[in-house]
C-alpha cells in the first residue's frame, strides 16, 4: 500500500521554508528581518522556490563603534564615526537565500544563495 500526499498549498510552503531559515541561519541572520521575496514553482510541480531575504548579524563591535578616536582629534573622531558608519551600511545589505521545498511532504530539500 503506497502512502500518497496531499500536495502542498502555498502558504505551508512558505512555512517550511521559514522554520528552514530559521533552523539553518541562525549563525548569519538577523531572525527578526526574515522576509518573503519571491515565489515560484518548478515546471513538473514537485518542488516550490520560495526566495528569502535577511539582514546578516552585525558584530557587536562594530555596531557599538566608538565615537571617540582616543586621540583627543575631533579630525579623528569624525573619520572613526564615518568609518563605522560605511562599515554598518555594508553590512546591512540583505542577503537572499532560495529555498527549495518539497510539494509532496512538505521537506526542506536545500538552500541557495541567490544574488538579486
Amino acid at each position: 500500500m503506497s502512502t500518497t500526499f496531499a500536495p502542498l498549498n502555498l502558504n505551508e510552503a512558505i512555512r517550511a521554508a521559514k522554520a528552514a531559515a530559521r533552523t539553518y541561519l541562525v549563525e548569519d541572520a538577523k531572525l527578526d528581518t526574515l522576509r518573503l521575496e519571491e515565489i515560484d514553482r518548478s515546471e513538473d510541480s514537485k518542488t516550490w522556490y520560495i526566495t528569502l531575504s535577511y539582514s546578516p548579524k552585525v558584530e557587536a563591535s562594530v555596531a557599538e563603534g566608538s565615537g571617540e578616536s582616543g586621540y583627543g582629534d575631533p579630525e579623528m573622531s569624525r573619520f572613526w564615526a564615518m568609518h563605522h558608519v560605511q562599515e554598518l551600511r555594508d553590512l546591512a545589505k540583505r542577503v537572499f537565500k532560495r529555498f527549495e521545498i518539497d510539494a509532496a511532504t512538505g521537506q526542506f530539500v536545500r538552500m541557495v544563495h541567490r544574488d538579486i
